[in-house]
């Protein structure tokens, strides 16, 4: 699904179509990155984005949940730390992961029990 080319992330499979599959790829992406730290191509990779990101991410669950274009997501936090350095990728990859799998957790079919996140 996912391979390392030049040092980035590329995604080699089809785009989602459903956002169960989104989730699959999402989460899919970020135990890779857990194990294998290196350059994210963000929307070009991540599930979710395939689906919302080119709507403004209108109908993510990232957004629904007070996440605007995953901002003070531990995703952020994994960027830098990739670019500039100063930190290890990897926990912060696995705490991406952790914390999109909450989220989808507290979904149902793609949504909170009420309607909204």
């Amino acid at each position: 699904m996912f391979s390392v080319k030049h040092d980035e992330l590329c995604y080699d499979g089809p785009r989602p179509t459903t956002l169960e599959e989104a989730w699959e790829i999402t989460l899919a992406k970020w135990e890779f990155l857990a194990e294998t730290p290196v350059q994210d191509c963000g929307p070009e990779t991540c599930g979710l984005c395939m689906l919302y990101f080119y709507d403004f991410c209108k109908g993510c669950p990232i957004e629904e949940a007070g996440f605007p274009s995953c901002s003070e997501t531990p995703y952020v936090t994994y960027d830098y730390a990739r670019w500039s350095g100063t930190a290890d990728p990897k926990p912060i990859a696995q705490r991406e992961l952790e914390f999109l799998k909450g989220i989808k957790e507290k979904t149902v079919q793609g949504r909170l029990d009420n309607g909204s996140l």
